[in-house]
C-alpha cells in the first residue's frame, strides 16, 4: 500500500495532523508525546506505512468509515494475546453484528475498521456507535478533534482469524443502512441542512439566555425546550445541558438549580409537537442611528457590491454602542457579569471605550479588518491608548479584546 492506496481508502484530513516525539525527561526515561503537525503530505505518509515515523490522522464531517480502538492495559505481554483485549473484541464484533473490514495491531491493543459504501455524517455516524458500544472500554475514531495512529504495511491483521497478513488491497464495504436502517440518512447534505441549522440554532438560543437571573427565566426555559425538542435532542440530554446553563450563571439562585425541577418544564414542552420555523432577526434602529450609518455610506470608500453589507456592519455596531454604554443602568446584572468575566470591562466602558472582540466582529462581516481600519484612520473609531495602559489590548488569558471608542460627531 502506497500514500495514494492509503488516500483512497481512509480519506484522511489533509490540513493538519499529529506526529509523536519521544523525549527524555529529568530522570533519562523515555516520554512519547503527540504535537501538533500542518499538512499531511504524501511524503509524510509515506514515512508512517513504512514505519519510519508515528503519525496520527483525522477525519473529515462526512466520512465512509469509522474505527474501534481497543487498548489493553496492565498487560506485559504481547497485547494480542492478552485476555482482556480477546473479550473485548468480541463483544464489538458481536454488538456491531459483523467482521471488521480492516483489523490493525497497535502498541497497546489493536484497531477494527469498518468501511461502507456510501459517505455518512460523521458526527451521526459516531454517535449511533457509540450507543451499541457505550458501556464498553473503547473509543471511536478518529474524528475531527481526535486522531488516529496511521497504520503501517507490517501491522495488519487478518479481520477473522486475526492473524498477520499483508496490507489488504481488497476489504468488505457493508451497506451504510446496517447502521441507519434508511439510505435517507447517508451522504444527501440538503436533506441534512435543516438539521444542522437547527444544532447551530441550539448553541444561539442558549448564548441568548445566558447567564440566567432569578425571576426572569421562564422565557429561557421555553425558548431553549422548544429548540433542544426541533433538534431532536432528547430530553434527559436537554435537560442536562441546561441544568449546565444554570449552574454556570453566576448569582442564579432560584428553583431551576433543581434538575427535577428543569426536567418537570421540559416534560411539559416536549408533550407538544412544533414545526420548525426560523425566527426573523429583529434590529432597533434608533433615527439618529440611522442618519449615521447613512453619512457613513456616502463617505466609505468602499466598491458599490459593499454597500449593504457595510451598512448592516455600522448598523450592528451603533446598536452595540448603545447596548454596551447602557447597560450598567438597563440590566445590572448582566453588567455585573460582564465585570466579573471580561478584565477592565467596568473602567473602560466607564469612560465610553466599548469592546469589540473579533467573534463579534467577524459575525459582522467577514472583512472587518479593512472596515475598522478604515474607520480608525477616519476617526469614527478611536482605538485605546494601549501605551498608556495595557487594558484596552487584547490578552487570551485576561479574556480582554480591543476596546474602541465610537465618533459619529466625526461624520458630520
Amino acid at each position: 500500500m502506497d500514500s495514494n492506496d492509503f488516500n483512497c481508502i481512509f480519506h484522511p484530513f489533509r490540513k493538519r495532523h499529529l506526529k509523536q516525539t519521544v523525549e527524555r525527561d529529568l530522570f533519562g526515561n523515555v516520554e512519547p508525546q503527540w504535537i501538533a503537525a500542518g499538512y499531511l503530505s504524501n511524503y509524510l505518509i509515506h514515512k508512517a506505512l513504512n514505519g519510519a515515523a508515528t503519525l496520527a490522522y483525522f477525519k473529515t464531517t462526512y466520512t465512509d468509515s469509522f474505527a474501534v480502538d481497543i487498548d489493553v492495559h496492565e498487560w506485559h505481554g504481547l497485547p494480542l494475546f492478552a485476555p482482556d483485549l480477546q473479550e473485548k473484541t468480541r463483544s464489538v464484533v458481536e454488538r456491531i453484528g459483523y467482521s471488521p473490514s480492516i483489523a490493525v495491531e497497535t502498541p497497546h491493543g489493536i484497531h477494527l475498521y469498518y468501511f461502507f459504501a456510501k459517505r455518512a455524517p460523521l458526527l451521526k455516524l459516531y454517535n449511533i456507535v457509540e450507543e451499541l458500544l457505550g458501556d464498553l472500554d473503547v473509543e471511536i475514531l478518529p474524528t475531527n478533534k481526535k486522531a488516529l495512529r496511521i497504520p503501517s504495511e507490517f501491522s495488519y491483521l487478518d479481520p477473522e482469524t486475526f492473524e498477520p497478513i499483508d496490507a489488504p488491497t481488497e476489504f468488505n464495504r457493508y451497506p451504510v443502512t446496517i447502521l441507519f436502517g434508511d439510505s435517507k440518512d447517508t451522504h444527501e447534505k440538503q436533506a441534512h441542512r435543516g438539521s444542522w441549522r437547527r444544532v447551530f440554532n441550539v448553541k444561539a438560543k442558549e448564548a441568548e439566555h445566558f447567564p440566567l437571573i432569578n425571576h426572569h427565566t421562564n422565557r429561557a426555559v421555553v425558548e431553549c425546550g422548544i429548540a433542544y425538542h426541533l433538534a431532536g435532542i432528547p430530553i434527559e440530554q436537554a435537560v442536562d445541558r441546561f441544568h449546565e446553563l444554570v449552574l454556570k450563571s453566576p448569582g442564579y439562585t432560584r428553583d431551576l438549580r433543581n434538575k427535577a425541577r428543569v426536567m418537570q418544564r421540559f416534560s411539559a414542552i416536549y408533550a407538544h409537537q412544533f414545526s420548525y420555523v426560523p425566527s426573523a432577526k429583529v434590529s432597533q434602529i434608533s433615527l439618529l442611528n440611522a442618519i449615521t450609518v447613512n453619512r457613513i455610506i456616502e463617505l466609505a470608500p468602499f466598491a458599490p457590491q459593499r454597500k449593504e453589507p457595510l451598512r448592516r456592519f455600522f448598523y450592528d455596531l451603533l446598536i452595540w454602542n448603545d447596548y454596551i454604554l447602557g447597560l450598567q443602568k438597563n440590566d445590572p446584572a448582566i453588567h455585573t457579569y460582564m465585570c466579573s468575566e471580561y478584565s477592565y470591562f467596568r473602567k473602560n466602558v466607564r469612560v465610553g471605550y466599548i469592546p469589540l472582540p473579533y467573534t463579534l466582529l467577524s459575525r459582522w462581516n467577514g472583512h472587518y479588518a479593512s472596515i475598522i481600519e478604515w474607520a480608525v484612520n477616519f476617526g469614527l473609531l478611536e482605538p485605546f491608548d494601549t501605551k498608556t495602559s495595557k487594558r484596552g489590548s487584547y490578552s487570551k488569558v485576561l479574556h480582554s479584546c480591543k476596546y474602541y471608542r465610537v465618533h459619529p460627531d466625526k461624520l458630520f
